[in-house]
Parts: structure tokens; sequence; C-alpha cells
């Protein structure tokens, strides 16, 4: 039953949008078109020499690989300051759109000239195209979303339900196996023992087989469960359940455990300013500039948005607060070719510890969230104990 819900979702997001554009191939995008997807994240003149280098190529374009080209000059032309000359290339790109699968126009590095030309738009003072722009730019951004992660775990059901098949399959096989032994022992009883043997170890290793496969794909649903879609780490909900367990073991062994929280500074901007792919990679960059500094016996957790949280077991504050102090600094070491030089993301910082805690994990979540809020009083950037 879930997996029939699963295919009817995906048959009606595929009724909102052209069947006939997702059913064409994608059209291929060869390396020198390819890099200019990314065109905001360098720096300018890099930038530049990587469009001359794909106008500079002996082969004609496709009509996908001219889009992102003209996308490609556009944002140079954004950071130019240009915003006019924004909106003509956008227009051009947008003309070779009927000559494009209508799924590839939905990916990322498509789907942000739209956001592209909102901003150009707000630029010019056209505030009602801008909000157009933006309304369709998320349209497809959260369709995409949507459809990559109702195909990933639809592929996890079929391969489950293709297993449990194959295990019936073998089942049955085996037993009509055993009906024809059972026929051959009455005329060759001297042979009764050793077939019984191999057809015993031959049943025990296809039900261990079905077993293990079994538990390979209940393993890959449950752990989708528990994590964060985007950046691979724990979601709340997990976060919640260690936690408990956690600090109940420490309480009972009289330790203490500490909680960092800590939120990234004006993040909306960077969504609102960048488009949510530019956020995107920026929240997986905090991901694993975090990691680098915590401990393998630490939990870190994406609480939501752009809020982390981090659990030290068995961790006074006092260290709590020299860890947090060494992620702040990994974070403002980070440079990022949308934003300009000498220009970094930022978090604010709130620790708690169950030293001044008689209660539940929620508490001393709440505790190092009215830190944080302090942290963020005080100019942002800073780190506050409760």
């Amino acid at each position: 039953m879930l997996l029939i819900n699963r295919l009817a979702l995906c048959f009606i997001i595929l009724l909102v949008l052209p069947v006939e554009g997702f059913q064409r191939a994608e059209l291929p995008l060869r390396a020198a078109i390819h890099v200019l997807a990314n065109v905001d994240q360098i720096p300018l003149n890099q930038a530049k020499e990587n469009i001359a280098f794909a106008q500079q190529q002996d082969y004609v374009l496709n009509p996908a690989e001219q889009y992102l080209l003209l996308f490609a000059k556009a944002e140079v032309a954004k950071r130019e300051n240009d915003a006019v000359t924004v909106i003509e290339l956008c227009k051009k790109a947008l003309l070779l759109a009927s000559e494009i699968p209508e799924r590839q126009l939905h990916r990322e590095k498509f789907a942000a000239i739209h956001h592209l030309m909102s901003s150009a738009y707000q630029e010019l003072g056209d505030y009602k195209s801008a909000l157009q722009e933006r309304k369709t730019y998320v349209e497809k951004y959260q369709v995409q979303q949507q459809l990559e992660r109702e195909i990933q775990i639809t592929q996890l059901e079929i391969e489950y339900n293709s297993v449990k098949k194959r295990q019936q399959h073998q089942l049955l096989v085996q037993e009509q196996e055993l009906v024809a032994l059972s026929l051959e022992q009455a005329q060759q009883k001297n042979s009764i023992a050793r077939r019984n043997n191999i057809l015993l170890i031959l049943l025990c290793s296809i039900v261990a087989i079905a077993v293990v496969r079994q538990l390979i794909v209940k393993q890959k649903l449950s752990y989708l469960a528990e994590r964060d879609g985007l950046t691979g780490l724990i979601n709340r909900r997990s976060l919640f359940s260690q936690g408990e367990q956690l600090l109940a073991e420490h309480a009972a062994s009289n330790k203490s455990i500490s909680l960092i929280l800590f939120d990234l500074d004006e993040f909306k901007a960077i969504n609102d300013n960048h488009g949510h792919h530019i956020g995107d990679s920026v929240l997986k960059k905090i991901t694993k500039v975090t990691k680098d500094v915590l401990r393998a016996r630490d939990i870190f957790a994406r609480l939501g948005g752009e809020e982390f949280v981090v659990v030290l077991p068995n961790t006074s504050i006092e260290e709590a607060t020299s860890i947090a102090k060494r992620i702040q600094e990994k974070l403002c070491q980070q440079e990022y070719g949308f934003l300009p030089q000498g220009k970094y993301i930022t978090a604010s910082f709130g620790i708690s510890s169950s030293h001044t805690l008689d209660s539940d994990f929620s508490s001393l979540l709440k505790q190092a969230d009215v830190a944080m809020y302090r942290a963020k009083e005080q100019g942002k950037n800073a780190v506050m104990c409760y």
C-alpha cells in the first residue's frame, strides 16, 4: 500500500508538469559547458575566462548548452550590476526552453535563471515581474526536490518488494524440489541422509540470504527516517531520542553532558539573494567544517533550517565553550565565491550543561537556546553560556 501511495504521488507530480517533456532524454552537457553551472561561485575573472573558453570550442552547442552559456553571461552581468543585460540574456535563454526536456529545466542549474531574473527585475523596480519570476523559481525548486526524494524512497521500496518476491520464488522452487526428492527416497533409500543434509544446507542458505537482504533494506529505510536528507546528519526526532538516553546514562554515573546550539547569522539573506541551491551548498559545507572539529563520541544534528546542535558527552561547560570557539573560528576561515572578499558566514552559539539542570533533554536544549539568543542580541558571531 505504501508503494502504491508513493507511485501515485509521483504520478500526480507528472500530471502537473508536461508529460512529454519528462519522457524526453536530457541533453548532454560537455565539460566546457558543465563548469559554467557554478559560475556564480567563482571569482569574476575566472568566470569570464570559462565563458570565453566555452565559446572557442569547435563543436556546435545543443540547446541546453546554449541555455547555460547565456545563463553564465547573465551571472557575470549581474556581478557587474547590469540588470538590463541580465534580463535580456535570460530571456534569450528561455526562448530555448521548448527545445530542452522539461525534467532538465527543473534541475537547479537550469531553474536558477528565474531567481536571477527576479533579482534583476527587483533592481529595476519592476516588483511584479520580480515576484512572478521568484514564484516560478520556487515552484520548480520544490517540484524537483520532492520528485527526487519520492523517487529515492520508491526505488528502495521497489528493491524491498523485489527481494521479497525473489525469496518467495526461491522457497517455492525449494518446496518443489522437496516433493521430487520425497518420491525418489522410496527408490534410493541409501542416499536419503546425504540428500537431506544437502537440502538442509541449501534451505538454510536461502533463508539466511533472505533475512540478510531484508535487514539491509529495512536498515536503509530506517536510516532515511532518522537522517536529514540534505546534510546526512541525524534529525530532530533522532536527536531527542539519543539525547534523553545519554542524559539518563550520565546522570546515573554522576557525569555531565554539555550542549552547543548554533544558528547561522543572516542565512535568510543568502537564500533570498542567491537562491536555495546556494543555501543548500552552504549548509553542507558548514556540516563538513563542524565535523572536522568534533570528537568521535560527540553527537551532531540538524535541528531544522539553519540551526545545528552538538551534544558533548562527559564534557564540562568550559570544554564545550572551547569546542564552540574552535567551530566559530573554522567558520570564519571559509571562503565562498558568491560573497565579496573579506566577508564570511558566521554563527551565534549558545551553550548549556546538565550540571545546571534537574529535568530532561528538552529543558537542556531550551537553556542553550536562551544563551544563543543572548549571543544574537550582543551582535551575533558570539559564544554565550547559560
